[in-house]
């Protein structure tokens, strides 16, 4: 029996510790979101409607170009500008 309560509480442990990872991840990805520099979730909502219209599911595979995100969702920022070195800012890039 102790066996079966270990196996649940290392299993508990397991999924909050991907929820919170998760969610850090998603908190992340919400503000480039905001900052303009990843419009991913914006492009998703427009698909997402598109196919809620047509009522089908298009197969895995398909060939359809992604939609654009609505206007301002992904404005650019100038290389530089005090968005962007916001969101480098203790990341490596390239």
């Amino acid at each position: 029996m102790s066996f079966i309560a270990a196996v649940c509480y290392v299993w508990r442990q397991t999924l909050l510790h991907y929820e919170r990872l998760f969610r850090a991840k998603f908190d992340i990805l919400k503000q480039l979101e905001k900052l303009g520099l990843y419009t991913v979730y914006a492009a998703e909502g427009v698909r997402l409607d598109e196919l809620r219209e047509k009522k089908t599911v298009p197969r895995a595979g398909a060939t359809e170009t992604l939609p654009t995100p609505p206007a301002g969702a992904g404005a650019a920022r100038p290389r530089g500008s005090r968005a962007s070195s916001k969101v480098k800012r203790g990341y490596r890039w390239g």
